[in-house]
């Protein structure tokens, strides 16, 4: 969170179960193109028994922690550790598919490697606290993928009630968020007086 903002609240993502279903989904099917990856292997398994004891068991680890242990993938920093091994081992699979021709198959693993490599630059973000953060300057909304940047010239009034924020533009439009907070009722008053001193001007 940025430094010494005036106000901020906690946002609630609303979202956060559906973001968390998807994302072991991910881990899942990572693991099952990894599997059968590791499978390539078995025809040659005299010659190339490292690869397939290397990687099957890595693969099915993968899919049985996604299933039966889904909370381990909620720490950014395990999350992290488990979609760079599965980067490395689906670029590994791409190579591997490169070089014995199989075209077609090189492509999906290359295009599913990308897409977990993507997956790791924004699951840190999406897996920390996110804030409504209150300056004098601009209103910023920490969202999953990007942060939100209001003006306040652009608002019309801001309303804290119950468990939500409601921003109200000067253009007409609304935006609300559900958020958590620790004020009291005397620290909601100031937070009132200090919106109405830079909406009201």
């Amino acid at each position: 969170m940025h430094s010494q903002p005036d106000f901020f609240y906690l946002l609630i993502n609303e979202k956060a179960r559906i973001y968390a279903s998807q994302r072991i989904a991910m881990h899942i099917m990572a693991g099952l193109f990894l599997v059968f990856y590791a499978l390539q292997y078995l025809p040659t398994y005299n010659e190339n028994w490292m690869y397939l004891v290397g990687i099957l068991p890595v693969s099915i680890l993968v899919i049985l922690l996604a299933i039966f242990k889904k909370a381990l993938f909620l720490d950014i920093n395990n999350n992290r550790i488990f979609r760079i091994l599965e980067t490395g081992f689906l670029m590994m699979a791409c190579m591997h598919f490169v070089q014995t021709n199989q075209h077609i198959s090189a492509i999906l693993y290359g295009f599913v490697s990308l897409l977990i490599l993507y997956l790791f630059s924004i699951e840190s973000r999406m897996l920390q606290e996110q804030y409504v953060i209150f300056n004098k300057e601009k209103i910023q909304v920490e969202l999953p993928i990007f942060t939100k940047k209001i003006k306040w010239s652009e608002l019309k009034n801001v309303v804290q009630k119950n468990d939500y924020l409601t921003f109200e533009f000067k253009n007409g439009t609304f935006a609300q968020y559900r958020v958590k907070h620790g004020y009291d009722e005397i620290k909601l008053m100031e937070f009132k007086e200090y919106i109405n001193s830079l909406t009201n001007f």
